[in-house]
């Protein structure tokens, strides 16, 4: 993304939306003016590229080092996906054959009550002056924005979905 861009868009379709993960606890900011790591089909396009900033754990930063408990699907175990050969060369705790719904449902119900707190676990690097576009389902036209003063739905497209503009 070019800084000063308007009207940019935001998502590649070639990217997978399937490679967009979200850690619970975990934080971070995407760079947008830095460039892609990865290809869309998971090469590596520049090992030194790094878009992620600001990266915490509950608030603190995360060492290079600091080891984590991730709960994934086989899918992951077994290197498919962008991110999966960082995964699957890690150790399994659980036995393959678990099923993540199962060992879900196990947890769920040892606790008896899960509280999910409504915090962003994301957000881009402000980049004044540049806006993106991106699609969605065309109800939230009709709905309130998180932050209007930098998100404003432009309308339908030729698909029938929502054009939502973001700026940076």
């Amino acid at each position: 993304m070019d800084p000063g861009a308007r009207d940019a868009p935001l998502l590649n379709p070639d990217f997978p939306a399937y490679n967009f993960d979200v850690i619970d606890g975990v934080s971070w900011r995407i760079d947008l003016s830095a460039p892609a790591r990865f290809h869309p089909d998971g090469r590596t396009a520049d090992p030194q590229a790094s878009r992620i900033r600001d990266l915490t754990w509950q608030t603190r930063p995360i060492a290079d080092d600091q080891p984590f408990v991730l709960a994934t699907n086989s899918y992951r175990l077994a290197s498919c996906g962008l991110f999966s050969p960082l995964v699957s060369r890690n150790t399994v705790i659980l036995d393959r054959d678990a099923l993540t719904r199962d060992v879900l449902r196990r947890y769920v119900r040892q606790l008896r009550r899960v509280r999910i707190p409504a915090r962003p676990n994301w957000g881009f690097v402000p980049q004044p002056g540049t806006s993106v576009l991106f699609e969605t389902a065309p109800a939230a036209l009709d709905r309130p924005v998180p932050d209007p003063d930098r998100m404003q739905g432009v309308g339908l497209n030729d698909d029938g979905f929502a054009v939502m503009r973001l700026t940076l």
